[in-house]
């Protein structure tokens, strides 16, 4: 019974230091997304956000392999850290870090180098144009970057350090901010100025956690396996990973979907509309983005001490978190869509999506 009620309180406390560190990773996220728009709409114009919005589902694609690449190394990493076997953890880390660096770079540098044949590709719209080809290099070099800062965040959590990535997260938000308006508004630099702040923003994020990964004891130690160690290894974080890819094609579809049907049948003015719309339901995936990574965290370590009865608990624990924010959520939308839109995008008015939720 001591035990039970010991572990308890390990689970609940740890989960809510978990989870105050992964919801704020993913709000952050969104809100530099909302944060670059709002900046960059009022110093170029409302078309702003639409460009940034088109160009999502290829900023998607840049992102998709680091993206599964750390979702299945985060798998592998707990379980190894729960039975202490470090030297592997030492190989995820080096292998999923190393990929994802060389990986997410070349795509991030071949997707900037056929910018124009990709925007021409998604629109043809005139005004939309020349905004998206501004924008599209800068970008997806800021994607790459934050993959990569968010696979440190991940590893941090696990080993235990959640305040750490809570300040990482905190440094990539104000940074992001402070880099934006002096990029956009003091160096009038444009779209391509709110990219690079996000891209600065993320080298900000992984200079304030390499204090913690060089402090001794260190947590991990870069050592990269022999060749075909490494190649099973990037193997099983794949495999581990592909839900994570399932996911993200299905969110890749969805918002190029939604932004060709708009801009064929409503053309460039109703895409600022879109563009809410879809900020407002990455909204609502904060919490849930949040639970799974502070699950895959505790949970994975939780399995490799074959906890099963912390773990039993920690799921039903998350159930009634996640069973509370959905009503929480559901509510504040259907109730008070006018507030949520102004929220969003104040510098214009949204009447249709304001008053139809």
């Amino acid at each position: 019974m001591e035990s039970k009620a010991r572990n308890s309180y390990i689970i609940n406390h740890s989960l809510r230091a978990y989870l105050a560190a992964s919801i704020l990773s993913c709000i952050a996220n969104q809100l530099n997304a909302t944060i670059n728009g709002i900046i960059v709409s009022n110093a170029v114009g409302a078309d702003a956000i639409s460009a940034i919005t088109l160009v999502s589902p290829i900023s998607f694609i840049v992102m998709i392999v680091g993206a599964f690449i750390t979702s299945g190394a985060v798998l592998l990493m707990g379980p190894a850290f729960g039975n202490q076997r470090y030297i592997q953890v030492n190989n995820i880390y080096s292998v999923s870090i190393a990929s994802i660096f060389i990986l997410n770079g070349l795509l991030a540098l071949l997707a900037g180098s056929l910018a124009s044949p990709i925007v021409h590709m998604l629109t043809d719209e005139e005004r939309l144009l020349p905004l998206m080809i501004e924008y599209m290099p800068f970008a997806f070099v800021s994607d790459a970057l934050m993959v990569l800062s968010g696979c440190l965040t991940q590893f941090v959590g696990i080993s235990g350090k959640p305040r750490i990535v809570t300040r990482c997260i905190l440094t990539v938000s104000v940074t992001n901010i402070l880099f934006a308006l002096l990029f956009v508004f003091v160096f009038d630099s444009g779209m391509k100025g709110v990219a690079t702040a996000s891209a600065l923003s993320a080298v900000a994020g992984i200079i304030s956690i390499i204090p913690y990964l060089y402090k001794s004891p260190r947590p991990f130690m870069f050592h990269i396996p022999q060749p075909g160690e490494s190649l099973t290894l990037l193997e099983k974080c794949f495999f581990r990973g592909l839900p994570e890819f399932v996911a993200t094609v299905a969110v890749i579809i969805l918002f190029y979907g939604l932004n060709t049907i708009t801009l064929q049948t409503q053309g460039a003015d109703d895409m600022f509309i879109t563009s809410v719309f879809i900020q407002t339901i990455t909204l609502g995936f904060l919490v849930t983005y949040g639970v799974g990574d502070a699950v895959t965290g505790i949970g994975g370590v939780l399995r490799g001490e074959q906890d099963w009865t912390g773990l039993n608990h920690l799921l039903n624990t998350i159930s009634k978190y996640l069973a509370v924010v959905a009503v929480i959520s559901t509510l504040v939308l259907f109730l008070f869509p006018s507030l949520m839109a102004q929220a969003l995008v104040p510098m214009r008015p949204c009447l249709p999506c304001q008053n139809n939720p």
